[in-house]
């Protein structure tokens, strides 16, 4: 990737300072062990040279972390964008990864990575593909605790997850897991921290991949905002729809080869989110497994057009 950048692969973490710039390119590495690496990877390259420090590589420790393609918008910019103070990551949550347009952006996007994964893979796969169909829209990607064995976002374990695979209503009795409560705090200061920006709640949005799908379930149904949309790729319901849930549109993304989170969790999600009176779609796409793929990135973004218009 060159002196000027660090990268995040296999686990080891690093910084993206400002100015990040998506081209084409390959990786040297294999991107594809989860869902957020299905698509072809994308190079990060420089448009100028930037100070480095390289302190910040290889530590999953909480920093203020600002990969800002705006952090002060030029003349011009989006009348309803405000320049606020930078965002700083609490503990014990790792960087904090951005990709913003030159004026700021009029909508956002939070992207929760999966189980094992973080917020500058999400960005090097997930960010290369939406930020060409979305451009005017601003894309987060913070990264979860290190709970070993990898970051995660709540304690959701394989026994956890072996019970569930027995009994699919098991998941219910997951609710309140460690990490979860902790977990939801941080991404509604990220809410909070937009809405500052003068983003509108209708045009701030939640996605999560698998455990990522999870925390934005609970988070934006929980918001003291309501938010324009939840989106749920491979992902499930733990415990049950929030007390005075927000009535915020979910929109469910599934595989129905996934051996990791079958198909019955995205139904039950689906069916105990309807029975609390909450708006949610689910597609469906045959033969996935537990990843990504062309078409339902497609949909993905259909959708996102959608609430945003």
């Amino acid at each position: 990737l060159g002196g000027k950048s660090w990268c995040v692969h296999r686990g080891h973490s690093a910084l993206f300072r400002a100015g990040l710039v998506l081209a084409e390119g390959p990786c040297s590495a294999n991107c594809f062990a989860s869902g957020e690496g299905q698509f072809p990877t994308r190079r990060l390259q420089h448009p100028r040279s930037l100070g480095h420090d390289a302190s910040h590589c290889a530590s999953w420790r909480p920093r203020s972390v600002r990969t800002n393609l705006a952090a002060a918008p030029e003349p011009g910019a989006a009348d309803n964008v405000r320049t606020v103070a930078p965002f700083l990551v609490p503990e014990p949550f790792g960087p904090l990864f951005e990709s913003r347009p030159e004026d700021g952006g009029d909508s956002v996007v939070i992207w929760l990575h999966s189980g094992g994964g973080n917020g500058a893979f999400a960005l090097y796969t997930v960010g290369a593909e939406l930020r060409q169909e979305l451009p005017s829209t601003s894309f987060l990607f913070p990264t979860g605790p290190l709970r070993l064995p990898f970051p995660r976002w709540v304690n959701f374990g394989y026994d956890e997850v072996n019970v569930a695979l027995e009994n699919t209503s098991s998941l219910v009795d997951f609710g309140g897991l460690e990490g979860m409560d902790e977990s939801v705090k941080y991404v509604h200061a990220l809410i909070e921290y937009e809405l500052a920006r003068g983003i509108q709640p209708g045009r701030v949005f939640l996605a999560g991949f698998s455990q990522g799908g999870a925390l934005a379930l609970e988070a934006g149904l929980s918001s003291r905002a309501r938010i324009g949309g939840i989106f749920g790729l491979s992902t499930f319901l733990l415990g049950s729809v929030p007390t005075g849930a927000q009535v915020v549109p979910v929109h469910l993304f599934h595989g129905d080869a996934d051996p990791v989170v079958p198909l019955a969790w995205a139904e039950h999600t689906r069916t105990m989110l309807e029975t609390a009176g909450v708006a949610a779609s689910l597609r469906v796409y045959p033969g996935l497994w537990h990843s990504r793929c062309a078409e339902e990135n497609a949909d993905v973004v259909s959708v996102l057009r959608d609430s945003l218009h």
